[in-house]
């Protein structure tokens, strides 16, 4: 009779450790899953301050070259006249 008993709580300890496990990683796979998100995110959120970084900087070179072509076409048409 006790070799029964100690069989079947053997056999349910082993069933209740593999249940908890396996509910635990579903846990651990979705905490996981929400860091790498979090990580994506935030490289993205980087990526975008640096595009926009240099998308100013274009700006700022285009509208500079074109204030040069301005001023220099005011020169020699000026010089024309």
């Amino acid at each position: 009779m006790k070799k029964r008993v100690r069989q079947r709580i053997e056999i349910y300890n082993e069933y209740n450790n593999v249940y908890n496990r396996r509910f635990c990683d579903a846990i651990l796979d979705n905490a996981k899953a929400n860091e790498d998100k979090i990580r994506i995110n935030q490289e993205a959120d980087e990526v975008a301050k640096r595009v926009e970084k240099n998308v100013e900087n274009q700006r700022t070179i285009i509208i500079a070259v074109g204030g040069v072509v301005l001023i220099i076409g005011t020169v020699l048409i000026l010089r024309k006249v």
